[in-house]
Protein backbone atom coordinates (compact mmCIF):
# COMPACT_ATOMS: atom_id res chain seq x y z
CA UNK A 1 0.00 0.00 0.00
CA UNK A 2 1.32 3.65 -0.52
CA UNK A 3 -0.18 5.90 1.76
CA UNK A 4 -1.38 9.55 0.21
CA UNK A 5 0.40 12.57 1.05
CA UNK A 6 -2.96 13.70 3.35
CA UNK A 7 -2.78 10.23 5.12
CA UNK A 8 1.10 10.33 5.72
CA UNK A 9 0.38 13.72 7.49
CA UNK A 10 -2.11 12.74 9.76
CA UNK A 11 0.21 9.80 10.85
CA UNK A 12 3.71 11.53 10.71
CA UNK A 13 2.88 13.25 14.33
CA UNK A 14 2.27 9.54 15.99
CA UNK A 15 5.46 8.82 14.44
CA UNK A 16 8.04 11.97 15.24
CA UNK A 17 6.78 11.08 18.88
CA UNK A 18 7.81 7.92 18.75
CA UNK A 19 11.52 8.77 17.32
CA UNK A 20 12.37 11.47 19.83
CA UNK A 21 11.61 8.78 22.66
CA UNK A 22 14.48 6.60 20.81
CA UNK A 23 16.73 8.80 20.06
CA UNK A 24 19.95 6.40 21.11
CA UNK A 25 22.17 4.10 18.38
CA UNK A 26 22.21 4.61 14.69
CA UNK A 27 19.45 7.10 13.04
CA UNK A 28 16.28 5.28 12.05
CA UNK A 29 15.42 4.44 8.92
CA UNK A 30 12.34 6.44 7.01
CA UNK A 31 9.41 6.30 9.24
CA UNK A 32 7.06 6.53 6.40
CA UNK A 33 8.80 3.58 4.67
CA UNK A 34 9.27 0.95 7.47
CA UNK A 35 5.78 1.77 8.07
CA UNK A 36 4.52 1.26 4.40
CA UNK A 37 6.14 -2.01 4.79
CA UNK A 38 4.48 -3.18 7.97
CA UNK A 39 0.94 -1.96 6.44
CA UNK A 40 1.88 -4.43 3.45
CA UNK A 41 3.21 -7.57 5.61
CA UNK A 42 0.56 -6.93 7.60
CA UNK A 43 -2.16 -7.19 4.93
CA UNK A 44 -0.55 -10.34 3.01
CA UNK A 45 0.31 -12.33 6.12
CA UNK A 46 3.17 -13.67 4.74
CA UNK A 47 6.48 -14.46 7.19
CA UNK A 48 8.41 -11.51 8.39
CA UNK A 49 11.70 -13.22 6.04
CA UNK A 50 9.58 -13.15 2.67
CA UNK A 51 9.60 -9.96 2.43
CA UNK A 52 10.58 -8.87 -1.39
CA UNK A 53 13.00 -5.91 -1.54
CA UNK A 54 11.94 -5.28 -5.16
CA UNK A 55 8.12 -5.06 -4.16
CA UNK A 56 6.86 -1.81 -6.75
CA UNK A 57 6.62 0.74 -3.50
CA UNK A 58 10.12 0.60 -2.66
CA UNK A 59 11.19 2.24 -5.57
CA UNK A 60 9.78 5.75 -4.41
CA UNK A 61 12.08 5.58 -1.66
CA UNK A 62 15.69 6.30 -1.25
CA UNK A 63 18.08 3.19 -0.71
CA UNK A 64 19.07 1.61 1.33
CA UNK A 65 15.87 -0.56 1.55
CA UNK A 66 15.62 -1.83 5.17
CA UNK A 67 16.41 -5.41 6.10
CA UNK A 68 13.19 -7.26 7.18
CA UNK A 69 14.90 -7.45 10.81
CA UNK A 70 14.44 -3.92 10.79
CA UNK A 71 11.03 -4.24 9.78
CA UNK A 72 9.83 -6.85 12.37
CA UNK A 73 11.88 -5.04 15.25
CA UNK A 74 9.49 -1.74 14.63
CA UNK A 75 6.32 -3.66 14.08
CA UNK A 76 7.17 -5.13 17.59
CA UNK A 77 7.82 -1.94 19.59
CA UNK A 78 5.10 -0.24 17.67
CA UNK A 79 2.84 -3.10 18.83
CA UNK A 80 3.87 -3.35 22.24
CA UNK A 81 3.95 0.65 22.81
CA UNK A 82 0.04 0.42 21.21
CA UNK A 83 1.23 3.05 18.67
CA UNK A 84 0.41 0.27 15.86
CA UNK A 85 -3.17 0.33 17.04
CA UNK A 86 -3.17 4.22 17.07
CA UNK A 87 -1.99 4.50 13.60
CA UNK A 88 -4.53 1.65 12.40
CA UNK A 89 -7.01 3.99 14.47
CA UNK A 90 -6.48 7.24 12.96
CA UNK A 91 -6.26 5.79 9.23
CA UNK A 92 -10.13 3.84 10.13
CA UNK A 93 -10.96 7.88 11.71
CA UNK A 94 -9.93 9.40 8.26
CA UNK A 95 -11.26 7.05 6.08
CA UNK A 96 -15.03 7.40 7.79
CA UNK A 97 -14.55 11.53 8.20
CA UNK A 98 -12.63 12.49 4.59
CA UNK A 99 -13.82 9.62 2.95
CA UNK A 100 -17.15 9.24 4.07
CA UNK A 101 -16.48 5.35 4.08
CA UNK A 102 -17.32 3.11 7.55
CA UNK A 103 -15.57 -0.19 7.17
CA UNK A 104 -17.44 -1.71 10.24
CA UNK A 105 -20.80 -0.75 8.99
CA UNK A 106 -20.18 -0.33 5.34
CA UNK A 107 -19.19 -4.23 4.93
CA UNK A 108 -22.76 -5.02 6.11
CA UNK A 109 -24.90 -2.62 3.96
CA UNK A 110 -22.50 0.05 1.89
CA UNK A 111 -20.49 0.28 -0.72
CA UNK A 112 -18.15 -3.03 0.52
CA UNK A 113 -20.28 -5.62 0.68
CA UNK A 114 -19.36 -10.15 1.46
CA UNK A 115 -21.49 -11.92 -0.69
CA UNK A 116 -22.30 -15.52 -0.89
CA UNK A 117 -21.46 -17.01 -4.69
CA UNK A 118 -21.58 -20.74 -4.88
CA UNK A 119 -21.06 -21.43 -1.06
CA UNK A 120 -17.59 -18.86 -1.15
CA UNK A 121 -17.49 -15.18 0.36
CA UNK A 122 -16.30 -12.47 -2.12
CA UNK A 123 -15.80 -9.07 -1.44
CA UNK A 124 -17.74 -6.77 -3.93
CA UNK A 125 -17.70 -3.31 -3.86
CA UNK A 126 -19.36 0.08 -5.80
CA UNK A 127 -17.96 0.67 -9.54
CA UNK A 128 -17.08 4.46 -7.65
CA UNK A 129 -14.68 2.83 -5.61
CA UNK A 130 -12.26 1.61 -8.11
CA UNK A 131 -8.90 2.71 -7.89
CA UNK A 132 -9.52 5.30 -5.38
CA UNK A 133 -7.49 5.53 -2.23
CA UNK A 134 -10.77 4.69 -0.04
CA UNK A 135 -11.10 1.20 -1.76
CA UNK A 136 -6.99 0.96 -1.21
CA UNK A 137 -7.20 1.90 2.70
CA UNK A 138 -10.63 -0.07 3.10
CA UNK A 139 -9.40 -3.44 1.74
CA UNK A 140 -5.86 -3.01 3.87
CA UNK A 141 -7.71 -2.44 7.05
CA UNK A 142 -10.24 -5.21 6.02
CA UNK A 143 -7.41 -7.68 5.45
CA UNK A 144 -5.52 -6.87 8.34
CA UNK A 145 -8.94 -7.34 10.83
CA UNK A 146 -9.76 -10.41 9.23
CA UNK A 147 -6.29 -12.22 9.32
CA UNK A 148 -5.70 -11.08 12.86
CA UNK A 149 -9.57 -12.51 13.60
CA UNK A 150 -8.15 -15.43 12.13
CA UNK A 151 -5.39 -16.31 14.35
CA UNK A 152 -7.03 -15.55 17.71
Amino acid sequence: MLLTAFQWSYLKPLLEADRLKSSRGRPQMDPRLILECVLWKLALGLPWDSFPLSYPFLSEFVLPHPSFQTIYRRYRCWSSSGLLAEMLAALIRDLKERGGLDIFSGVLDGPIQFVSRDRVWVLEYDSSLQSTWQLTTALLLLSIFLKRKKLS
